[in-house]
């Protein structure tokens, strides 16, 4: 009876280490395998910033030896090589055969696409079934997980970007869909992700499990091959000494207050089949203002072949696809990062941009309200910021309050009235009070500059659909 007892203790003991001490497992059906179940684990809120991340040598790689078990035929083997050189060309992550090692990866065909979630330690294995799990796309997704990224579905602010249907998911799959406490790198969240889930993943009858929002119509799920952001994660994650966003030497990260964005060779063709991002990222609390010069990118129906596509650091797009030669004249973020996607598969010109830091604001969302510097009713300091409304009909400003630096010509600080390619049509300065402003059209833009000789209250605004002149005096 005694030893029946220990022997029970034992197996409660074994198990207990499971549960609290196993490293974190992802279990990926995606369409191909049968449904596979994870391991309930306590410690899944660990991140790649930690002890899950590989190390890196003193010469800039993080290097990965592996083991290729005997399952496999030539072209399997060959599938897998492929997919991990990949990882050789844009990152510092470079996957090697093993020789002596103590820690590696022992890729096996076993049941179905699954990985432990970033470094585990001695040997780590990755199962990639010979039925179902030997394709590019499934490869480089597993082998992200052991790099140590979670689904991009189960970020922590998934819920702005995509709806969970719940009720759709089979309930043995519901904890495929728990959000993670992963890091986000200071990257948007990216529907191309290969680490993101397709829609209709471990769904009980064929209805979708997972809704892009706000745009239903946006893919999700794809398993081509790791993406630019994908990319970009692992540079980041990884501080890989090469060009942070985007295949050299397209793409990158700009900053400072100003500058400019631009393709490689403009004016000249650019090259086929790029595929570039461009981040800029500047001061908290500030805005980025893009005002394009030129572009010229292959024209076609809906723009699905080349492309210029603009996203505002929270996610939400500033402009849909651009193509051809037509383009807005100048675009503002509502944060202080925007994104330049730029696809081609064909060739043309490109595009060329200016950008720089604003202040001010873009409100889209409010019938009435009011416009001040960020420091009123304090002295402000050096500003150039811009606001811009947008409204279903006419827009009226009326000027409650109004102190500017007196300037008979209104060049060295004023509020502006801005028309077409930032150009200002009329400047307003000093003391007295800017007649109320009509706009012509369902949205207007003004411009506050000021320098650093004298530093007055600035002003504060009242916009409405309607003349509230009389009612604010």
């Amino acid at each position: 009876m005694k030893e029946i007892v220990a022997f029970l203790a034992l197996i409660i003991l074994a198990l207990t280490y499971l549960i609290v001490y196993a490293p974190p497992l992802s279990a990926d059906v995606e369409g191909w395998g049968p449904a596979l179940l994870p391991t309930q684990l306590a410690n899944k809120t660990r991140n790649a910033g930690g002890s899950m991340a590989w190390p890196k040598a003193s010469e800039g790689f993080v290097v990965i030896p592996y083991v290729v078990t005997d399952q496999y035929d030539k072209e399997n083997i060959d599938i897998a090589i492929d997919a991990m050189a990949e990882f050789d060309e844009i990152t510092c992550v470079r996957f090697v055969p093993r020789r002596t090692e103590t820690d590696f990866l022992l890729i096996d065909s076993r049941s179905g696409c699954k990985s432990i979630i970033g470094k585990l330690g001695e040997l780590q294995k990755i199962s990639l079934e010979k039925m179902g799990c030997m394709n590019t796309g499934i490869i480089q997704h597993e082998l992200e997980h052991a790099l140590g990224f979670y689904h991009e579905h189960s970020r922590s602010d998934r819920d702005t970007y995509v709806k969970i249907m719940w009720e759709n998911i089979s309930p043995d799959n519901v904890r495929m869909f728990d959000k993670e406490m992963n890091m986000q790198l200071g990257l948007p969240y990216e529907y191309t992700s290969i680490m993101h889930y397709a829609r209709y993943v471990y769904s009980i009858e064929g209805d979708e499990s997972i809704d892009p929002a706000p745009n239903g119509n946006v893919p999700i799920g794809q398993r081509d091959g790791i993406s630019q952001y994908d990319i970009a994660k692992i540079n980041k994650l990884y501080n890989c000494a090469i060009a942070i966003l985007g295949f050299w030497p397209c793409g990158g990260e700009i900053e400072g207050t100003s500058g400019r964005v631009t393709t490689q060779n403009f004016p000249q063709n650019y090259a086929n089949s790029l595929e570039c991002n461009y981040v800029i990222e500047l001061t908290n609390g500030r805005r980025v203002e893009l005002q394009l010069q030129s572009i010229g990118v292959e024209k076609t129906d809906l723009c699905v072949y080349d492309y210029l596509m603009i996203i505002d650091g929270n996610g939400i797009k500033v402009d849909m696809r651009m193509c051809g030669t037509e383009y807005p004249a100048l675009l503002v973020s509502e944060t202080n990062r925007m994104w330049l996607t730029y696809i081609t598969d064909g060739s043309a010109r490109g595009f060329v941009a200016n950008y720089r830091l604003i202040c001010g604001r873009s409100i889209t969302e409010s019938k009435t309200g009011v416009l001040f510097p960020n420091q009123w009713p304090g002295s402000y300091p050096p500003n150039d910021c811009v606001f811009t409304i947008k409204a279903q009909g006419q827009i009226f400003l009326a000027w409650p309050s109004f102190e500017v630096e007196p300037d008979p010509a209104c060049v060295w600080e004023y509020v502006g009235l801005l028309s077409g390619l930032h150009e200002v049509s009329s400047r307003y300065c000093g003391g007295r009070v800017p007649p109320v402003i009509k706009s012509s059209y369902n949205a207007i833009s003004l411009e506050f500059v000021s320098d650093t000789s004298v530093n007055k209250l600035g002003f504060w605004a009242h916009y409405s659909g309607r003349d509230t002149t009389a009612i604010l005096r």
